[in-house]
């Protein structure tokens, strides 16, 4: 629902992988997004440069579909600014890799101390292209 409007019908599981747009996919559950200039089949963002299935300057991704990564080796870069143990897995919240902070969730036996240094990988099926 947008303004009193349905803005997508379908199963959970399709709204939540493939939304209509950037309302629905805000609307269950976590949203990442990358921004930057998308140039030669890749995005150049704040913390480093991701390959994207096609032209955006804006992607958009959900935390489980990001992976730690070394951060010497890594597309994206980062430094961990909060670390919160939820029992199976750990929520961490990701400076400097993106305009905005980004939150991933990664098994929970991980616990990272604030600005640690740490590389990303990005699911290229987890990649989501929106409108408004």
């Amino acid at each position: 629902m947008g303004a009193g409007r349905i803005e997508q019908i379908g199963t959970p599981r399709e709204i939540y992988y493939h939304p209509a747009n950037r309302t629905v996919a805000q609307f269950i559950g976590t949203l990442n997004r990358l921004a930057g200039q998308w140039r030669d089949g890749a995005l150049a963002t704040t913390g480093g440069t991701i390959v994207t299935p096609h032209a955006a300057d804006e992607w958009f991704f959900r935390p489980e579909d990001a992976q730690l990564a070394d951060p010497a080796h890594a597309p994206l870069r980062g430094a961990v600014g909060a670390c919160a143990f939820l029992g199976e897995r750990t929520r961490l919240t990701i400076e400097h890799a993106a305009p905005d902070a980004l939150v991933i969730d990664v098994p929970g036996r991980i616990a990272l101390a604030r600005g640690t240094a740490v590389g990303l990988t990005i699911a290229p099926e987890g990649l989501i292209a929106l409108g408004a």
